[in-house]
């Protein structure tokens, strides 16, 4: 269960990182969304 989790999390993170990178999104935010996706993959 938890494993899905934290997949949901790099599958959502990954793209939603590089789209946010394009479209010039808050620093806080990409931060926020750049943690998640690091605490999900590590």
């Amino acid at each position: 269960m938890v494993n899905k989790i934290f997949l949901g999390l790099v599958v959502l993170g990954v793209p939603i990182s590089v789209i946010g990178s394009l479209l010039h999104w808050p620093s806080v935010i990409m931060f926020i969304v750049y943690c998640l996706t690091i605490i999900a993959l590590a």
